[in-house]
């Protein structure tokens, strides 16, 4: 996960810092992946790549254990001793010395080549035990999300964005692959949720490191291309992605 890695080398810290300045930002987008993980108090639940620990800590607040891997030791620095934790490419998974009871991934798998998504896939369905659960969400190709990430966000950032990003059936194909049974795929829209606009843009300002770009470009290309609405409380984002699930 060279790319991952050179990627969030630099971005971790802003977008950690967008993530604990508005933590609930994007509550739906993490609260769907957890109803479809259901966990249960004292259950270790696999979070790659982990990132700040933001799927962890949602598990956690559940009374789960989770378990994070991350490539980048930079991205992976709030995790700190709170949780357990590997510093590893994800598709090489690392031996956790007892079987997991399920494994989530939140919106970093697209950073990986389709071989490396179905190592991955494979890596989960060794570590998880027996009727263990697998729940994974990233974004849909040809989306507006699709087209803001590899475009506005490839060409404002240092490190560019090359997403390589999952068609209808993708998930199914590949956890099939990789041994899963009773997959479900589902498609979901939403929004990331702000008080204030300016609250709004300055987050994704900073959730992808968009340093070539001012404010009100950056205003202007999401209102646009995403779409921005009032929503109870403030603004709404509208975001998607692409969930799956699956049975060991």
């Amino acid at each position: 996960m060279s790319f991952y890695t050179d990627v969030f080398d630099v971005r971790g810290e802003s977008y950690n810092a967008a993530m604990d300045r508005f933590p609930d930002a994007r509550e739906k987008e993490r609260a769907i992946l957890i109803e479809m993980l259901d966990p249960r108090p004292g259950e270790l639940i696999l979070d790659a790549p982990a990132g700040g620990g933001y799927l962890a800590d949602g598990l956690h607040r559940t009374g789960s254990a989770p378990v994070c891997v991350e490539p980048s030791e930079d991205f992976a620095k709030p995790l700190g001793g709170r949780y357990e934790t590997y510093h590893s490419d994800i598709f090489l998974m690392p031996d956790f010395g007892r079987p997991l009871d399920k494994a989530g991934s939140l919106a970093g798998l697209h950073h990986l080549d389709r071989e490396q998504i179905l190592d991955f896939f494979k890596g989960c369905h060794s570590a998880l035990k027996s009727g263990g659960v697998i729940a994974v969400a990233d974004v849909l190709d040809e989306t507006p999300v699709a087209t803001f990430l590899n475009g506005p966000v490839d060409q404002w950032t240092l490190t560019g964005h090359e997403g390589v990003f999952f068609r209808r059936g993708d998930f199914t194909s590949l956890l099939s692959e990789a041994g899963f049974d009773k997959i479900e795929e589902t498609f979901r829209e939403f929004y990331w949720t702000f008080s204030t606009f300016n609250d709004l843009v300055g987050f994704c300002q900073s959730l992808f490191g968009l340093v070539k770009a001012d404010q009100n470009a950056i205003a202007s290309t999401l209102t646009e291309l995403l779409g921005v609405d009032e929503v109870e409380g403030g603004f709404g984002l509208r975001w998607s992605l692409l969930y799956a699930k699956a049975v060991k």
